[in-house]
């Protein structure tokens, strides 16, 4: 009898096939969605500069900055920008790379020299004398923005303008989430955004309780959206469609059914139901507060939150570790580029490595079942 040979260690394509390293991509992490998405908000800041909208263009811009650095492609072609000129330190060069990327690549810089520092409420503020072949800028930092020599021929009224600029802009509320809970939520995302921006501004019981009624569409948003993207209450016995805790009981059930979910769906049910009781009567409450409104806007956001994590997470298939690298850090990402209408996909945030979900995969029966089938058939 011949000795046990040990077996080859399997490939990790074979132990996983379905976990593939982001490295291995030419655009990891989404990154088809961040060149969609830069491309979005730099349209939308160039309309609001075209109508004189300095605040909403810098808004815009401030998006349209942050998706390109999730996107290698555009990360490479600044990289190039910078290393393509007469500049040296390691700072002008960022600083000119800022520059030609915001000037779209139709100026080139011909000299930067830093000629001021300041330090506002902690924060560090430089400011850059830029020269190109076509205008004269001064660019501050940071964030970066660049203003015309020619308009603002004042270096100190022109920081003045920038630190004034960048507060309003940092206070102006964005829509909270992840970017695969904003586009899984649509509507709801929207509805909390317009909530927070109506608690910044309330200042009388009238518009505290504005607060709560947008809270209370939220909600109810909430569970329209739930249902109708997934078809988790599908009988013919429907709750009435302002109806939220009976909805709330429905969908709580079918998100995370079974014994071994029971805490998961305890936690949906008891988080949600108290966030619904306030806003309602936020809305009508005529001595309402600041605190009132302040209190209902969170549980709302935070039911927000809950359902869209659990939901997510059983959409895109998400295992609780990472078939990789065995880490818990696992997130879910919107990928559009993937299958005929996106696909949500779970991330390791440890190692990169992805997992598709299971879609339309047929499960085949058991080896012995399909034995006794063909016997049968036989």
């Amino acid at each position: 009898m011949s000795a046990h040979q040990p077996r080859p260690a399997a490939s990790f394509a074979a132990r996983s096939k379905r976990w593939t390293s982001s490295s291995a991509r030419s655009e990891p992490k989404s990154s088809q969605n961040a060149q969609r998405n830069y491309e979005r908000y730099l349209a939308l800041a160039r309309a609001e500069a075209q109508i004189g909208n300095a605040i909403g263009a810098e808004n815009y811009y401030q998006y349209a900055e942050h998706y390109s650095d999730r996107c290698p492609r555009i990360q490479k072609e600044r990289k190039s920008l910078c290393c393509d000129g007469h500049l040296r330190s390691a700072r002008t060069v960022h600083d000119k790379g800022e520059l030609e990327w915001q000037c779209h690549g139709e100026e080139k810089v011909l000299h930067a020299e830093k000629v001021a520092s300041e330090r506002v409420f902690g924060r560090d503020y430089d400011v850059w004398d830029v020269h190109t072949d076509r205008e004269r800028w001064w660019v501050v930092t940071d964030p970066t923005n660049l203003y015309s020599q020619t308009l603002m021929p004042s270096l100190d009224y022109t920081l003045s303008f920038h630190i004034g600029l960048m507060a309003r802009v940092g206070s102006a509320r964005s829509p909270e989430g992840s970017e695969a809970q904003q586009e899984f939520l649509r509507v709801t995302t929207r509805k909390i955004a317009q909530a927070g921006e109506a608690f910044d501004k309330a200042d009388e019981a009238e518009e505290f309780q504005a607060v709560g009624m947008r809270c209370r569409e939220a909600l109810l948003s909430l569970v329209k959206e739930l249902n109708e993207g997934n078809g988790l209450v599908t009988d013919d016995n429907l709750p009435k469609a302002s109806d939220f805790p009976a909805w709330n009981e429905r969908i709580a059930n079918a998100t995370a059914p079974g014994g071994s979910a029971e805490h998961v769906r305890g936690y949906l049910k008891t988080t949600a139901e108290p966030a619904w009781r306030p806003a309602h009567w936020l809305t009508h409450a005529a001595n309402a507060t600041r605190d009132d409104a302040r209190f209902t806007l969170a549980a709302a956001s935070h039911v927000v939150d809950n359902y869209a994590f659990a939901i997510l997470k059983k959409k895109s298939d998400a295992p609780e570790r990472c078939g990789r690298c065995k880490s818990y850090k696992i997130t879910v990402d919107w990928r559009p580029d993937l299958g005929t209408t996106g696909l949500y996909v779970s991330r390791c945030e440890a190692c990169g490595a992805e997992k598709l979900p299971t879609v339309q995969r047929r499960r085949r029966a058991p080896k012995h079942k399909r034995s006794a089938t063909r016997a049968r058939s036989g």
